[in-house]
């Protein structure tokens, strides 16, 4: 019985559908690279899981993250650059 050979798909980039997201899927929908998305997920920042060994992203948990990210404290644009400003010594106009 003879082996097919391994056949490599090559043809650009993996289109990003269904519930289950790899971690290349998962960078390319955040628009970042991979392993930045690799190293959330060691501090356990991204939510994932394993299956059979597997590492997936599942897309609703990956989508209630970014939604939960806009409510993180923080400041505004206009905030922190007049932040900036004052620590330069500059004149805050507002």
């Amino acid at each position: 019985m003879k082996r097919r050979p391994v056949t490599v798909q090559t043809n650009g980039a993996t289109p990003i559908k269904g519930a289950m997201l790899s971690v290349v899927q998962a960078a390319m929908l955040l628009g970042t690279d991979e392993r930045w998305v690799r190293r959330r997920m060691s501090c356990h920042l991204l939510p994932f899981r394993k299956l059979n060994g597997r590492v997936v992203i599942l897309r609703s948990e990956l989508e209630t993250f970014i939604a939960n990210l806009a409510d993180l404290p923080g400041c505004t644009l206009s905030e922190a650059q007049s932040n900036l400003a004052l620590r330069n010594g500059e004149v805050v106009r507002r």
